[in-house]
């Protein structure tokens, strides 16, 4: 195995003399013309590419700035429904006549916005099969209001309770919901389309900032290469020397701005911490003067909706509180000491005080590492958190392993919840990505995201394996020693 890798080098080193022994055999004018054309074909073919990436995105600029119009339309339909079922109802309710206005006004207006929404989706089959449903609900929408209208006017009242009125309105109600939850499907496609479009704009905009970045560069570089070919060979190293200070420089501009940017973004970070927070604390406290002022004049309906801005006063801190912490990492300067993972386990568990049905098992000794104790700790804390706060019973098994790989430790969470459905195993780590709804489980949908960050700022990574009422295992790798 030695003699083959020592032939191997002595072949390498051959090669290479050869070539730089055919290299300083050529004439100057030779070696400046081979110097000369490499950077000139480099800068055709960067030149073609940002042509064409160009044109790509000018396309992407169009294709965003139609679905931009396709929402719209769709707003402009929307609006129009409900300018017209407003103007029945108006109309029933009171008898006068000026309701019926927005209603006539409306009706006009409907076909073409929806014929024009149709042309405009034409090409995606997905959305124009949603217009073929959505021009059919609100057909049935239409007739409805017409037939609605015409009851209305043959008894002169608008009365809910008799029984053929009463149905035409509970129809219309229904159909009309079909239709604004058909418009809100169709318009969240559009937005989906909306944002993997703007990706692709920004995507291209860099690669055409780039692209002319480095057709600047290969050009500044051909030309001091050919320059220098001219001078004397010992003032090579010199140049070599000029080049390398020159590099120098261009980094020490760029590690100024960096920190720069950097200094910009803590002080983002403190205007967002201190300027948004503050008067959010003021609201809360503010409305529990006001509950404490007007006690015994607040009824159940008004006290819950004092603890609902409450509730969401302390969501909006707790998004507030995720987005600063998910834009610290990564940037913060990392204290590597030893952490014995067990321990540190055991004050995460008794800090979370998890219910007396919680059962939560550490399997095995843990780890000791070298690494950052407040990254590892806010990776387990979300993780256990989670686990016990979607829990869909009142006890609950948690279980915590470990495996050695390499230069990682593989680390296991895992829990017997009601799991989480295939579809959303790449979703849950999308930032504000939650499952249940904010209002039945206060919840933020950034810690994963948090920990996803963190484990990759790592090197690390970490998947999920779960399904539907089987519960749910996180597995990360963390390295041994930073």
């Amino acid at each position: 195995m030695g003699q083959a890798e020592q032939t191997s080098k002595a072949k390498k080193s051959a090669k290479g003399k050869s070539i730089l022994y055919l290299w300083t055999n050529l004439s100057l004018t030779r070696q400046g013309t081979v110097i000369l054309a490499i950077p000139l074909t480099c800068l055709l073919i960067t030149m073609a590419a940002w042509i064409g990436t160009r044109k790509n995105e000018d396309f992407t600029y169009r294709q965003i700035v139609h679905t931009q119009k396709v929402l719209r339309t769709s707003d402009q339909l929307l609006n129009a429904l409900i300018n017209a079922e407003t103007g029945i109802r108006g109309y029933g309710l009171t008898e006068d006549q000026k309701f019926l206005v927005s209603y006539r006004e409306a009706l006009p207006e409907i076909e073409p916005t929806l014929q024009a929404l149709s042309q405009q989706v034409q090409e995606n089959p997905e959305q124009s099969q949603q217009i073929t449903e959505l021009k059919l609900l609100i057909q049935q929408e239409l007739d409805i209001l017409a037939k609605t209208l015409k009851q209305i006017e043959n008894d002169f009242r608008f009365a809910p309770q008799a029984p053929r009125l009463g149905a035409l309105v509970e129809q219309g109600k229904a159909r009309m919901d079909a239709v604004r939850q058909s418009l809100q499907d169709f318009k969240d496609a559009e937005q989906e389309i909306l944002v993997r479009r703007r990706t692709r704009l920004n995507q291209a905009r860099f690669v055409n900032d780039a692209l002319l970045g480095v057709s600047g560069v290969i050009s500044l570089l051909g030309i001091a290469a050919a320059l220098s070919l001219y001078r004397q060979t010992e003032k090579q190293m010199l140049r070599r020397g000029d080049e390398l200070a020159a590099t120098n420089r261009i980094l020490a501009t760029a590690n100024l701005t960096l920190a720069d940017r950097n200094k910009e973004l803590d002080q983002f970070t403190y205007v967002v911490s201190h300027d948004l927070k503050a008067p959010l604390r003021a609201i809360a406290n503010l409305s529990e003067w006001i509950e404490e002022d007007l006690d015994e004049k607040l009824d159940e309906e008004n006290r819950y909706q004092m603890n609902l801005l409450r509730k969401r006063v302390h969501r909006m801190e707790a998004l507030i509180n995720g987005l600063l912490q998910f834009s610290r990492v990564g940037r913060r300067q990392s204290t590597i000491e030893t952490v014995r993972v067990g321990d540190l386990l055991a004050d995460i568990i008794d800090s979370l005080a998890p219910p007396a049905e919680f059962k939560i098992e550490i399997v095995g000794p843990m780890p000791t590492l070298k690494t950052d104790t407040l990254q590892l700790q806010q990776v387990f804390s979300n993780l256990l958190s989670n686990a016990i706060k979607h829990h869909h019973q009142s006890e609950g098994h948690i279980r915590i392993s470990e495996q050695k790989q390499l230069d990682f430790y593989e680390f296991m969470v895992s829990d017997d919840g009601p799991g989480i459905a295939e579809d959303y195993h790449d979703k849950i780590f999308k930032i504000f990505q939650v499952l249940d709804s904010r209002d039945a489980t206060e919840n933020t949908g950034i810690g994963l995201s948090i920990v996803k960050k963190i484990i990759e700022s790592k090197g690390g990574s970490i998947q999920i394996e779960s399904e539907v009422n089987h519960g749910t295992t996180f597995k990360f790798t963390w390295p041994q020693e930073e």
